[in-house]
């Protein structure tokens, strides 16, 4: 059996969590596969902001992060909060500067190029640097060794760059990928848009997770009765090894899916 892992490439805003990943994650694990969901998204922020920009001169992340994660007993202060979030977007600008076209927000990615050309998208995501790159090396330089099979969860248009940069990269070190999620899946429903999704991958899926040709592969139905149980919440990982999810993702109230009620916010703390 192909041990997996279920992938969240960039970008998605970082104070939402990636329910379709857990969805599917929990679903492995209600047909007995531990698939560990790597949050490439948010590691990819906490890797910009703590790691690289301190190493090239950018401002300061660390006073903005620890009130996002950790805004302490006082009241919620909205002129704090659109300050801090402005030292971050200041260094995703600055940052995008040294990758020509590109354009990065906390919420949105914009490759060069039309994003509704699979051409014009490929050639600005393969063999070429990205604002990714340099990060998806480290991280599977770090994590690859420990999974053949990567199932990518694609949610939004702002992760289709990173996905395809992520899926070409995981193909070049051998592993078998496999793309789905709510993007997709829409795109199939409305009959518009997919064709063009269609050649920016191998092999996209364009269901519930309940195809892939043996029958433990996972349904929604199977991801959500695993979360009702209370044993079906997985454990992401991002990088290296970081405190629990809930302490890391940039928001006033971290939410996590699980526990029956679909979501749970900082009580583990």
């Amino acid at each position: 059996m192909k041990s997996s892992a279920v992938i969240v490439p960039p970008v998605i805003t970082p104070s939402e969590v990636p329910a379709g990943a857990f969805m599917l994650a929990s679903g492995l694990k209600a047909r007995g596969m531990e698939a560990p969901i790597h949050d490439l998204s948010l590691g990819f922020f906490r890797w910009l902001f703590l790691e690289h920009a301190p190493s090239a001169g950018l401002p300061n992340c660390s006073p903005s992060l620890d009130y996002l994660v950790r805004p302490g007993t006082s009241a919620y202060d909205p002129h704090r909060h659109r300050s801090v979030c402005g030292v971050l977007q200041s260094v995703i600008r600055r940052y995008s500067r040294g990758f020509p076209g590109w354009q990065l927000s906390l919420m949105d990615c914009v490759p060069p190029g039309a994003v509704h050309s699979a051409e014009e998208l490929t050639a600005a995501t393969r063999n070429v640097e990205t604002p990714f790159t340099t990060f998806f090396q480290g991280w599977l330089a770090h994590h690859g060794s420990t999974f053949s099979r990567a199932l990518i969860s694609l949610s939004y248009i702002s992760q289709l760059p990173g996905a395809m940069e992520l899926s070409h990269l995981l193909e070049g070190a051998g592993k078998q990928v496999i793309v789905g999620g709510s993007l997709p899946s829409a795109l199939v429903s409305t009959g518009r848009g997919i064709g063009i999704l269609r050649e920016c991958f191998t092999d996209l899926r364009t269901d519930d997770g309940g195809s892939g040709g043996d029958r433990r592969t996972p349904s929604v139905k199977d991801g959500m009765a695993c979360l009702r149980s209370g044993t079906g919440v997985p454990k992401p990982q991002i990088l290296h090894p970081i405190p629990p999810y809930h302490r890391v993702r940039l928001e006033q109230v971290p939410l996590l899916p699980g526990q029956g009620q679909g979501v749970y916010g900082d009580s583990r703390r």
